[in-house]
């Protein structure tokens, strides 16, 4: 019988049982798995940061709970050989070649057991590769100024990636936010403020409640007892969220939220690690060098930001109506259905569900009976309820949406506020080709039939 995959929770118990049955503690230095296998969990300790080690650890664990004795103990030893041969120094693209080329041919499959762990390490969401941060801020790093002007600016003072020896919240990077933002994280700190304030018995002063961590590990707040606890323990990381916990949320919010991704229509994966990236990429769309964005991801260094700047479509001519052509059949913009006429249309009787072109055009119906704000009509080419009618004026819409681009890029010379018509760009492209499509299998069938 198939045994159901158990993903580790953090915060949850640190006792677990292996594939074969065997109890095992996290914090120990040997786990044994079965009669016949014990890995020396113990001998990672101090080779990595303290984030990587528990990342490593925690998505060993989930190999221990859900593999067998001899694959778990494989990866392991495949990984700790490669951590052994870096010496310290963080696994990166370029060690992992290094360490290729120590390789000879029948052992080259030591990589295969690597890329196991790292994939489901970044699938797990664990920190370490890409270390979550923000759940190490407290209220007092939120901050606002403005200048002489009477502009205003907000800010959030962001603890950098703790290194083996490095005091907790040692270095910070300051870092601006939008007005948006910092408001939504104001109310989270007001938040943490009335619940601790509701929860402990004792009060604290001002100063002692800006250390107060911005995202608290709640069991952990509960356990404090009196200020002189909260005062011994505040110099510790022992109060804020585990980093773990960020894609465990992000994962149970893409569920309740039911994203979609729009290249295989399959359960968005969100990850902290996701958003990372996406960070990396957008800098580097908007023309930011290695510098920068090596800056923005708290690198030391820019020896690991080319993955982020190869290969961005945006190094790339803006998109015209030849590329919206060639990618419209691979990008699942439109959403809807054609319809030959109004007449075929669900709520075709109704002319209130008439989509028209901003010349007045009829280009479609809309199928939905609720009730719907957006502007019409380019909203409704990526609706799933819009059924535009296959005689529509729909080149008519993709010419004024490319001429809109143009404009916006002109404007504001950014290419990401532009890219945001891209998305109606294509879908109307799709319905375009497809229209057309229909109308030669038309007229083909026709003078089939007439001769």
């Amino acid at each position: 019988m198939n045994k159901r995959l158990t993903e580790p929770q953090p915060g949850f118990s640190e006792s677990f049982s292996s594939f074969d049955g065997y109890r095992c503690n996290f914090a120990d230095d040997y786990w044994k798995l079965n009669r016949n296998t014990t890995i020396s969990t113990g001998v990672v300790r101090g080779l990595l940061s303290p984030e990587s080690e528990d990342g490593l650890l925690r998505t060993l664990k989930f190999f221990v709970i859900n593999a067998s004795a001899g694959h778990a103990q494989n990866i392991f030893m495949r990984y700790y050989a490669l951590i052994k041969f870096g010496d310290g120094e963080p696994v990166s693209p370029k060690s992992i070649a290094r360490y290729r080329q120590t390789l000879e041919a029948d052992h080259e499959w030591y990589l295969g057991a690597i890329r196991v762990l790292v994939k489901q390490w970044h699938r797990l969401g664990y920190p370490g590769l890409h270390p979550v941060q923000l759940t190490n801020t407290r209220l007092v790093d939120l901050s606002e100024g403005s200048n002489e002007q009477g502009d205003r600016f907000f800010f959030i003072a962001v603890p950098r990636g703790k290194q083996p020896g490095q005091a907790f919240r040692l270095l910070f990077r300051k870092r601006a936010i939008t007005e948006e933002l910092f408001t939504i994280l104001t109310a989270q700190a007001a938040h943490v403020r009335a619940t601790v304030a509701a929860i402990w018995r004792f009060s604290l002063s001002e100063n002692m409640a800006r250390e107060l961590p911005l995202f608290p590990n709640w069991k952990a707040i509960k356990a404090i007892g009196s200020e002189a606890e909260f005062v011994a323990i505040m110099t510790t990381d022992w109060l804020h969220l585990k980093s773990g916990r960020v894609s465990l949320i992000l994962r149970r919010l893409s569920e309740q939220i039911g994203f979609r991704s729009e290249r295989t229509g399959q359960p968005l994966n969100l990850s902290a690690r996701r958003f990372r990236y996406t960070v990396g990429t957008r800098a580097a769309r908007e023309g930011y060098g290695p510098l920068v964005i090596a800056e923005l991801l708290d690198h030391a260094d820019t020896q690991n930001v080319g993955g982020y700047t190869q290969n961005v479509p945006e190094h790339a001519a803006q998109i015209d109506r030849a590329v919206a052509s060639q990618l419209a059949p691979f990008a699942q913009a439109f959403a809807g259905m054609i319809v030959s006429s109004k007449a075929a249309a669900v709520r075709g009787d109704d002319p209130q569900s008439d989509v028209r072109s901003t010349s007045g055009r009829g280009a479609g119906t809309c199928g939905s009976f609720g009730f719907c704000a957006a502007s019409v009509p380019i909203p409704c080419y990526t609706c799933i309820h819009f059924q535009p009618w296959l005689n529509g004026p729909h080149q008519e819409v993709l010419s004024e949406l490319l001429k809109e681009r143009e404009r916006v890029v002109s404007v504001t010379h950014d290419l990401t506020i532009a890219s945001v018509l891209d998305r109606s760009i294509l879908a109307v492209t799709q319905v375009v080709e497809a229209c057309n499509a229909r109308k030669t299998t038309a007229t083909t069938t026709s003078d089939a039939v007439g001769t």
